[in-house]
C-alpha cells in the first residue's frame, strides 16, 4: 500500500484537508503542516483511490521513533488521535509514513490543514520526463519568439557597435 500528498475539499463543513503521505521515494520526506484542535486533537480519514473510506486500519503517530498514539480508521475510515501536543511528527498508515508538524490550537500558520486525509493505493506520478519537458519548453510561441528576436536584435547590435562616429560634427 502506497500513499501520496493531494488537497481534497472536505464533504465535511466544508473545510480543507490534506491528504497525507508521499510516494515521492523511499528516501525523500513531504512536511506537512496540521493545525490540532482544542485539547490536541488530530481528526483524518484513511480512504482508497476511488475515495471510499478504508475500514479497520491502523494509523499510528510516531515521534522520535516512539509510538506516541495509535488509532483504527471507523466503518468510514475516519480516525481520531486527542491530547497531542505540538511537535513533529510520522503518521503511519500502512506501510507507509508522513512527516507531519502539528501545530497547538490557535499557533498553526494560515497553510496549515485542519485535518489528515491518507489515501491509500497506487503510485501517483507527477509531472513530466525532463527530455519531454525540455520540448514543449522549445516549441512553446513565446520560446520561438524570443530566439528568433534574439537572432536578429544581437546582429544589428553588434553591427552598429562597431560603427566609429566622428568626433567632431
Amino acid at each position: 500500500m502506497k500513499f501520496f500528498v493531494l488537497p481534497l475539499l472536505s464533504a465535511i463543513a466544508g473545510t480543507w484537508l490534506l491528504v497525507a503521505a508521499a510516494a515521492f521515494g523511499a528516501d525523500q520526506s513531504v512536511l506537512v503542516d496540521v493545525a490540532l484542535g482544542e485539547r490536541g486533537t488530530m481528526t483524518g480519514q484513511v480512504v482508497d483511490t476511488q475515495g471510499l473510506g478504508v475500514a479497520e486500519q491502523a494509523v499510528a503517530l510516531v515521534q522520535d521513533g516512539q509510538e506516541i498514539a495509535r488509532a483504527t480508521t471507523d466503518d468510514r475510515g475516519y480516525f481520531f488521535f486527542e491530547n497531542v501536543p505540538g511537535g513533529v511528527y510520522q503518521l503511519a498508515a500502512g506501510d507507509r509514513a508522513v512527516v507531519l508538524r502539528a501545530w497547538a490550537a490557535g499557533t498553526a500558520p494560515p497553510v496549515a490543514q485542519p485535518g489528515v486525509l491518507v489515501v491509500s493505493g497506487q503510485d501517483v506520478y507527477r509531472g513530466q520526463k525532463a527530455v519531454r519537458s525540455v520540448r514543449n519548453f522549445l516549441a512553446h510561441p513565446v520560446t520561438v519568439v524570443g530566439v528568433v528576436a534574439t537572432g536578429i536584435a544581437v546582429p544589428v547590435a553588434l553591427h552598429h557597435s562597431r560603427r566609429k562616429s566622428p568626433a567632431s560634427p
